[in-house]
């Protein structure tokens, strides 16, 4: 029987605070690395993984190991070379034989776990407020009481789109001061996600033949996957039946939105650190404007292509 993937509603999952200098609360983040290190026996029980650390396994127990759902989809066995342990004891048959499992504090181990958690989709990393499942977020609701409500009645334009982004390339270009800088790149990086959400909102199907009920919950059902990376990946995917273009600066949005001083200005570059397990990653300043130009294009591209195969009404 298939076992469930991580299911955030069914944990007790401790949140903290993001405030800034002035006590202005940003949200809730979650470190998830430290969920999965606290966690990590209940998870693998709810997984029903058995990890038999520093025991000498026979045959038959061996068998079952290797046997379990997680080893059959992945490669976990051969990637981390459990197919390989060491063989203690003697006998003249196979049977009396006896296999040594590595211990939990071998170098491979924290590796072990990691991809078994990554094959149950439990989360890694760090994730801020409107990237969290809704109940972990501390403002349930942000500046908008309805985001698809908003962005139906406000669409942002791809020509306005493409006069402001030029209007901020051309003032960071000028402006020596680094965190103008900084706060010019985030404003870049909201106005690109507007516009995402605008291109989803403008192409759902009406719903205007729904009760007021239905119209209601879906209306709801859609504003909440607005609000997060995976929800509008997933309303993009069923509309257009195509991915979100590449939008690689999503981690530094994060970090500037939740700490404008941990990046680092120098020259044409931008260095950043979202977590220490990933280490520091650099941008050039000017490649984010041209990447998010390139975003603009490649999401009216795809828009325009569906338009001409939306059958006349």
């Amino acid at each position: 029987m298939r076992t469930s993937k991580f299911n955030p509603m069914d944990w007790d999952i401790e949140t903290e605070l993001e405030t800034g200098n002035d006590d202005f609360v940003y949200g809730n983040y979650v470190d998830w690395d430290d969920f999965r290190n606290h966690e990590e026996e209940n998870l693998m029980d709810s997984f029903n993984v058995n990890l038999p650390w520093d025991e000498e396994l026979t045959w038959d127990e061996y068998y079952a190991f290797i046997h379990q759902e997680v080893f059959q989809k992945t490669s976990i066995i051969k990637e981390w070379e459990l197919d390989n342990l060491k063989i203690i004891g003697e006998s003249s048959t196979m049977s009396g034989l006896l296999l040594k499992f590595p211990s939990r504090q071998d170098s491979q181990s924290h590796d072990i776990v990691s991809s078994i958690l990554d094959y149950y989709e439990v989360p890694s990393g760090t994730d801020y407020e409107y990237d969290l499942p809704e109940h972990l977020q501390f403002w349930q609701q942000d500046v908008f009481d309805n985001q698809y409500s908003y962005y139906k009645e406000r669409p942002l334009e791809f020509t306005q789109y493409k006069e402001i982004i030029d209007d901020i390339t051309k003032i960071a270009k000028r402006s020596p001061d680094t965190m103008t800088k900084k706060a010019l790149l985030l404003s870049s990086f909201i106005l690109s996600e507007s516009l995402l959400k605008s291109v989803i909102t403008d192409n759902i199907p009406s719903n205007e033949n729904f009760d007021h009920v239905n119209k209601n919950l879906l209306d709801n059902l859609i504003d909440k996957k607005l609000r997060n990376t995976a929800g509008r990946n997933e309303l993009f995917k069923a509309i257009f039946d195509q991915k979100v273009p590449n939008m690689e600066w999503i981690d530094l949005r994060n970090v500037l939105a939740h700490d404008i001083a941990n990046p680092r200005i120098g020259g044409e570059y931008i260095t950043y650190e979202k977590n220490k397990s990933d280490g520091y990653k650099q941008f050039e300043i000017n490649e984010l404007f041209k990447k998010q130009k390139n975003f603009c294009y490649e999401l009216e591209t795809i828009r325009d292509t569906y338009m001409k195969n939306v059958p006349n009404e």
